[in-house]
């Protein structure tokens, strides 16, 4: 689970058409040195900024003149200035989500380096709410300034935005007594009297963006070598500050042997007033409910850390894609599970996401993704990208693979790379010519479709010959892919296991064995990212959030609070899932369509039944108080209950049935289950929904997995399946 928010501002995109995306790694970037006075109560702030000019961005035989945007609500003293700045009348378009802007040029004689610019202002965009289709966003403010606190980054436009994207800054600012600030970088001074709370931050190395957040904190710190862990809470927890403290220590040892050393002075965990989920340079913002939730330290914490390495050590041009959320996806989550022995469910859940919520319509090049805003982005620019490494991995090597990773860090520390620079690293250092795996992986859209068409095994003099044909089925050109294979010996414990490269929409492997041959099981672990077969995943929540038509079945025979709970919950689905849902009564329906997908909803809903009987191979089953499940009895009176099964007539849709007895409980379960949406069956408890049980259901029958045909002897049956090779995580 990764909460990480990048900010692409609208006029950060619109720059690309005055000046080139990247400096050079010699160019120095444009210095903001800034004295601030952020007055809460009032929601004002008072700059005065020394901007000092690069010499690349200035004439040395003219004057220079150079343009840039500041919030329309800021009032810039131009008689204050050491030059000539004048408001340009011709306003940038405002981007919806964005702040009002103007527009301003300075003219600087020749010789001439930096200029002082003064204003102040009032700023405060209220936090709204995000896109109710993507369960997972966080409510959202460009910037603000209150007595909860302060939130100031470039969507705020608080500081001058010239067409030059990297800054570096020194940055002095006063509080009311009793407030804290963080930005990036280290933290130089700080001073408190009985009125004032001053704090100087600075960064030298090229940043593309300056935040500024503070609040009524309570501030822990601990120093471990060159970088200082901080953690800024709004009410004091030493306890939890601790575990946020040493797990910084513990992940940046981990990021700095696995990668390279950490880039920056400090790590800081700052509690937001709002519940957020962002990576900023050299410290995340987490809302008050996300940094006590426990696995946080486990999952999104890391994922936070290494982006200081993917997006904010080596930066995104956004213009040109963004690779870092999968590549941190990969060295933070994958890895976190990859370590727990987990790293093959994980990849399942990825693929299974790309499966039920990207369609021919929702699919994209990953170089085209920018951020997420809907599950299908997230499966795309997390998912599809994160196995896109994964795969350059397997074909490296663990060895190989990072030392690419290691050289293309030390290469594009602060500054912007693209994917472009990631395929001319691993061209040069591997020493191979990645650039067909890049086109079709990067620039297309879509992924392969995998089947085993047929396999069968022949003896020979010596041992056994196994014949198989494995299709691409997808609609275009076959990829070319290195596809592992599994083939499973009688007489042999451990699976054999190896590569094979397809490129042909029919692939025919052809391979000897010293004994008999008994299964062939194609990508097993799930190394490849490719369209799922149905057969392949369990049935799970996020086939009902993903479907395109689903229809929703209301119970009946239930009172009327109970009725009004269950309309509740299908409204809200309606305005905020992707599909078209359908809601119907159980009393208009004579039986089940065999082709959709089907919510059905509550304890007495009369096709209930429908659904248990195709999970009773499972061992549930529906009892007059409750529920059977995985061996335990779970009472209809005091949980809620969620379960999923194939439509039997149709394994690529789904049955899903969400009872509850407490209409409090129902109204939760429709905010509370698209965050559960890679289960296959929940129970929760109490109106609060405490959750007692999850799981996902085993699959048995994968259509990639066959028993091989044994030319010599059709009779011939044997259950023997042998283990595949436990793998090392690419990191301790």
């Amino acid at each position: 689970m990764a909460y990480t928010f990048r900010f692409i501002p609208y006029f950060l995109v619109l720059i690309g058409v005055f000046c080139s995306a990247v400096a050079l790694a010699s160019e120095q970037p444009l210095h903001h040195q800034l004295k601030v006075k952020l007055l809460p109560a009032t929601s004002e702030i008072q700059v005065e900024d020394r901007i000092h000019i690069p010499e690349h961005m200035l004439s040395q035989t003219t004057a220079t003149r150079l343009e840039f945007s500041l919030h329309a609500a800021l009032s810039v003293a131009v008689n204050k200035s050491d030059a000539n700045v004048t408001q340009l009348t011709d306003p940038m378009a405002n981007h919806a989500r964005l702040v009002p802007l103007k527009r301003y040029a300075v003219t600087l004689p020749v010789g001439q380096t930096s200029f002082l610019l003064t204003y102040n202002g009032q700023i405060h965009h209220a936090v709204r709410d995000p896109s109710l289709e993507y369960a997972r966003s966080f409510s959202y403010s460009p910037g603000l300034i209150a007595e909860e606190g302060v939130f100031l980054a470039s969507s705020t436009a608080w500081y001058p935005r010239f067409a030059e994207d990297m800054v570096s800054f020194h940055l002095d600012v006063r509080l009311p007594a009793g407030w804290d600030g963080v930005s990036q970088g280290k933290l130089l001074q700080e001073q408190s009297t009985a009125t004032i709370r001053h704090i100087v931050w600075e960064e030298k190395h090229p940043q593309d963006d300056i935040y500024l957040v503070a609040g009524r904190y309570q501030r822990y710190q601990q120093t471990t070598g060159p970088v200082a862990a901080y953690v800024y809470l709004r009410s004091a927890d030493e306890a939890l500050a601790q575990q946020y403290l040493d797990a910084t220590e513990r992940y940046i040892a981990m990021y700095n042997q696995l990668i390279g050393p950490y880039p920056y002075a400090k790590f800081a965990l700052v509690e937001n007033f709002w519940e957020t989920g962002y990576g900023m340079p050299s410290f995340t913002l987490l809302g008050p409910r996300v940094v006590r939730f426990p696995f946080i330290l486990h999952t999104s914490y890391p994922h936070e850390i290494l982006h200081n390495y993917w997006g904010n050590g080596v930066f995104v041009d956004y213009r040109k894609g963004n690779w870092s959320e999968g590549l941190t996806a990969y060295l933070a989550d994958h890895l976190v599970s990859e370590r727990e022995g987990k790293g093959v469910e994980y990849r399942r859940d990825v693929l299974q996401k790309y499966r039920d919520f990207v369609d021919k319509e929702k699919d994209f090049p990953i170089s085209q993704f920018t951020s997420r805003h809907s599950p299908s982005t997230e499966a795309i620019g997390y998912g599809k990208t994160m196995m896109m490494f994964h795969m350059l991995r397997q074909t490296l090597g663990d060895e190989e693979f990072t030392q690419v990773l290691r050289a293309f860090y030390q290469q594009y520390q602060f500054q912007q790379a693209t994917f472009d620079d990631l395929l001319i690293t691993f061209n040069a250092q591997a020493d191979q010519d990645f650039s067909t795996f890049f086109q079709q992986w990067v620039y297309q859209s879509g992924a392969p479709n995998l089947v085993l068409e047929s396999a069968q095994a022949t003896p020979k003099e010596q041992g056994y010959q196994l014949t198989a044909v494995i299709k691409q089925t997808q609609s275009g050109a076959p990829y070319l892919l290195n596809v592992p294979i599994a083939v499973h010996l009688a007489e042999e414990s451990a699976a054999r296991q190896m590569q094979i490269k397809i490129d042909q929409a029919i692939h025919q492997i052809t391979m000897d064995f010293p004994t008999r041959p008994v299964q062939i099981d194609i990508d097993p672990q799930f190394d490849v990212f490719r369209r799922l077969d149905s057969r392949e995943i369990p049935s799970a929540l996020s086939q009902g959030f993903g479907a395109e038509n689903p229809l929703l079945i209301l119970p009946t025979d239930v009172s009327e609070e109970l009725m009004q709970a269950y309309q509740t919950l299908a409204t809200y689905w309606q305005k905020t899932q992707t599909g078209s849902l359908e809601v119907v009564r159980d009393d208009q329906l004579q039986s089940l369509p065999a082709n959709r997908t089907i919510w059905i909803l509550g304890w007495q809903n009369k096709f209930s039944q429908q659904l248990m009987n195709s999970l009773a191979e499972q061992g549930v089953a529906k009892t007059a108080e409750g529920l059977q499940l995985n061996g335990e009895h779970w009472q209809q009176n005091k949980h809620a209950v969620v379960l999923t099964a194939r439509q039997p007539a149709d394994p690529d849709q789904t049955l899903l049935w969400v009872a509850a007895d407490q209409s409090a409980a129902i109204t939760a379960l429709a905010r509370k289950l698209p965050h559960y949406r890679k289960y296959s069956y929940l129970v929760f408890e109490g109106n609060e929904l405490n959750n007692v049980h999850k799981g996902q259901w085993s699959i048995t029958h994968s259509p990639l997995t066959q028993r091989i045909t044994q030319t010599d002897d059709t009779d011939f049956i044997s259950d023997h399946v042998g283990t595949l090779s436990p793998r090392r995580a690419l990191a301790k």
